[in-house]
């Protein structure tokens, strides 16, 4: 009769920060998906970008903007200096 097409389901394990993590599940739960789903849904906007060149899409997930705020601002943060007890302890 007819075929169902079914699609190979390959599982991985990725490795996160704490904050990262949690963040990353904040987003999720905030547009109702487990992380499985909104990984894949991020990997399936990513791409579709990517082929086609589009920059924006016309209408982005909610929560999608904080988990970008949040990779942009954890790779552009500056140091934050040396505690008090680290300027005593290495007599900075």
């Amino acid at each position: 009769m007819f075929g169902i097409m079914t699609t190979k389901i390959v599982v991985s394990n990725i490795r996160f920060p704490e904050d990262e993590w949690l963040q990353l599940r904040a987003a999720a739960s905030s547009m109702g998906m487990s992380v499985n789903e909104y990984m894949r849904y991020l990997f399936r906007t990513e791409t579709i970008k990517s082929i086609t060149g589009i920059k924006k899409t016309s209408s982005k997930a909610r929560g999608y903007e904080a988990l970008e705020a949040f990779i942009n601002r954890r790779y552009k943060r500056k140091p934050m200096g040396a505690s008090e007890d680290d300027k005593i302890i290495y007599d900075i």
